[in-house]
């Protein structure tokens, strides 16, 4: 069964750790750039459907070095089943193009801890307020070092929280572009240092699971993993990684996947047309 996969770590890591044990191939070319959020997917789709360009000077902010292709000799097409993986709905954008989180705020970082600092604070409040651009604050002394082109970039970047009914759109649209075979991944509810669920990321598991089953998608909870495992094994650095899984957890992960990969194509009604 061949799979395209769309996410982060947490989806690619463990398929790739099963490759070549496994019922299921991955047409995804390994070190793939991560996506997070419902409109960076639409993006990557549409790439692979060649309806979406990459723009260079962006780069560094979507994908930087990584890749977004599929193996030789394998297009959108080609596949069975689209494993996507929706972990966020924190929206970063320039001019109509979705950036992603991690790669974003490396660039940020990089310009210097006090404009880092600031930027970062106005990200958060845009993310609790209603959006907006970011950069709402005197930059004179910490920018002027900038290219203009790339001045005109950190200016234009623009954040919000992206609202359920965005979320239940996107699926409807990324339902209808991968003709109904996709099976839709959630997050992981682990908790957090102080042992309570993260509040942003159990919201945004649970309007999955209802937009799943008002929609009649395919989901994958992998929280269901922590009743077997338990966090302290299952996710990195003893537990404490909210993130990230345990390496040596990893094939355990990828034969969950599989299994419930196996069954959701078995027992849906995936349609063989062209995409």
């Amino acid at each position: 069964m061949d799979v395209i996969v769309i996410g982060t770590c947490r989806v690619h890591n463990p398929i790739e750790t099963i490759a070549g044990n496994s019922k299921i191939k991955s047409l995804n070319i390994p070190q793939q750039s991560f996506v997070h959020t419902t409109p960076e997917i639409i993006q990557r789709i549409k790439h692979l459907k060649n309806k979406y360009k990459y723009n260079d000077s962006l780069k560094k902010y979507q994908i930087k070095n990584n890749s977004i292709d599929l193996i030789s000799n394998f297009s959108f097409s080609d596949a069975d089943i689209f494993l996507i993986e929706i972990s966020s709905r924190k929206l970063i954008l320039s001019n109509g193009d979705y950036l992603q989180w991690n790669n974003s705020i490396n660039v940020v970082k990089k310009i210097g801890t006090e404009f880092s600092s600031l930027w970062l604070k106005s990200l958060s409040n845009k993310f609790k307020g209603g959006g907006g651009k970011i950069i709402n604050f005197d930059v004179s002394n910490h920018l002027e070092f900038l290219s203009s082109q790339e001045l005109k970039i950190i200016s234009s970047i623009e954040a919000k929280k992206q609202k359920i009914i965005e979320l239940e759109r996107d699926m409807e649209e990324i339902n209808n572009l991968t003709n109904g075979k996709v099976i839709f991944v959630s997050h992981i509810n682990v908790l957090n240092k102080n042992l309570v669920s993260i509040k942003p990321r159990e919201e945004l598991i649970n309007a999955l699971k209802d937009i799943c089953r008002k929609k009649n998608y395919n989901l994958i909870d992998p929280s269901v993993l922590l009743d077997s495992l338990g966090q302290s094994e299952l996710m990195d650095k003893g537990g404490s990684s909210v993130n990230h899984y345990n390496p040596e957890k990893l094939y355990d992960v990828g034969m969950f996947f599989q299994e419930n990969i196996v069954r959701l194509y078995s027992n849906s009604k995936i349609l063989d047309e062209d995409i």
